[in-house]
């Protein structure tokens, strides 16, 4: 198999306790990535003097290393800085509070040199959550969810603490933006709705990433942020029209 030039690119605000985790997990990688951007967005915690002490350990592994800044508040300016400095062909997407299974990389290589998909999207396994919410985890119930959503809107949603797509598909469509609302940022639900027009964003469930479940920490949380991730898409929609 073919291994294909990947960048990696991380935004985080105040994640200095589970950064660590994250950059662990793709040091770990069975195909490491080509480089490795994190993109800072107004963290007030040590999560910048994390981020630095992994300079010398991805220097070691010869993955390049970049600690980007973006001062105006949004994951989706903080993702679109980063995929805009990186050099690879294909860009993959995770969170700081994300830990990629050691096959990541690899799986998403292959994807790309099997497919004529122009992004792919995978599997999450939340950690730090309720019960419940893992039992649903574990039954798959998350993924039986997407395939509804994808059906009703007519294409694949990306989630960006798991996702990749090939830079010259993300240069068409302009990049990540802005889409926070209600305190919600859905700009991978976003960008998903603009990639589309220009190929097909695939569902690969080898991709695997785990994520932390901290806004569905109660039933009365998860419900809540459900409700307003749903006036989110919708608004997002109303836009695209």
């Amino acid at each position: 198999m073919k291994i294909l030039p990947i960048s990696v690119v991380i935004p985080m605000k105040n994640e200095a306790s589970l950064l660590p985790d994250c950059l662990e997990s793709l040091l770990q990688q069975t195909v490491l990535p080509t480089e490795v951007i994190v993109v800072d967005n107004g963290s007030t915690d040590s999560s910048l003097d994390v981020a630095r002490s992994y300079v010398k350990k991805f220097k070691e592994r010869n993955v390049s290393f970049h600690i980007l800044q973006e001062m105006n508040s949004g994951t989706g300016l903080a993702r679109q800085k980063g995929c805009s400095c990186a050099q690879s062909s294909i860009i993959a997407m995770t969170d700081a509070d994300s830990q990629p299974t050691s096959t990541w990389i690899e799986r998403i290589s292959e994807h790309f040199s099997t497919s004529s998909d122009i992004a792919v999207t995978g599997r999450l396994i939340l950690f730090d959550a309720p019960t419940l919410v893992l039992w649903m985890n574990h039954m798959h119930l998350f993924e039986f969810w997407e395939k509804i959503k994808n059906h009703m809107f007519g294409f694949t949603s990306l989630q960006g603490f798991n996702c990749a797509v090939r830079s010259s598909a993300l240069k068409k469509a302009e990049g990540f933006r802005n889409t926070l609302f209600l305190g919600i940022n859905l700009e991978d639900f976003e960008l998903a709705s603009r990639l589309s027009q220009f190929g097909t964003i695939g569902f690969d469930s080898s991709i695997i990433v785990h994520t932390s479940a901290r806004s569905y920490a109660t039933l009365l949380s998860a419900l809540h942020t459900t409700f307003k991730r749903w006036k989110t898409i919708f608004y997002i929609l109303r836009k695209r029209i």
